[in-house]
């Protein structure tokens, strides 16, 4: 029996050009991240101006009414105005992250309760019955694998992706109706799954 075996160069290089890839990633993530504080920070010191600018010409225009009013010192009067605006607008961003948040965790959960079908990677599959047992079948192009199978796969593709550039290509071995078989188009590893 021959066995085809990769270079060990080719496996190192694959590793380093996905180490890359993600490193890559995680840069171009963080620099994201960074100019979003820089320009909330911005944003924050530049509604302070425009505050102070038109506390100034507020106070130059009704300067006289306050004082006739009994307010002597309207500048105290403007720090509490600040204070409670900072306040209600931190409560504001806080709610809006915490709404961000939540939608973010529920698309994670919808992300990990929708499985993506294996053969056609254009609709999820969905649980019906087949032979009265339940399975995974997809809307769009007739596919269909048990859960435990589903695992099974999801893992080998994990484990094969570590390794290799190339996409598993999944079908149900001819002849038979409880194996799935996979074959990769760029390293030609097959796995059979049974079902």
């Amino acid at each position: 029996m021959n066995v085809a075996r990769r270079p060990v160069k080719d496996i190192n290089d694959n590793k380093r050009r996905w180490r890359d890839k993600f490193k890559q990633q995680c840069n171009d993530r963080m620099k994201g991240a960074r100019q979003d504080k820089i320009d909330k920070i911005r944003e924050e010191q530049w509604m302070r101006v425009i505050v102070e600018n038109e506390w100034e010409k507020f106070k130059s225009e009704n300067y006289k009414a306050m004082k006739e009013e009994g307010i002597i010192d309207a500048d105290d009067l403007i720090e509490q105005s600040l204070q409670d605006y900072q306040q209600e607008a931190n409560e504001f961003h806080l709610e809006q992250e915490q709404k961000d948040l939540e939608n973010a965790i529920a698309q994670y959960q919808e992300s990990l309760d929708n499985k993506i079908c294996f053969q056609c990677q254009r609709a999820y599959l969905g649980l019906s019955n087949l032979n009265n047992e339940p399975v995974l079948s997809c809307p769009n192009c007739g596919f269909y694998v048990t859960e435990r199978c589903f695992v099974d796969v999801e893992k080998s593709a994990y484990a094969h992706g570590s390794t290799c550039s190339g996409s598993m290509e999944y079908a149900l071995e001819s002849g038979a109706d409880n194996t799935l078989l996979a074959i990769c188009n760029v390293c030609d590893l097959w796995t059979m799954f049974p079902m």
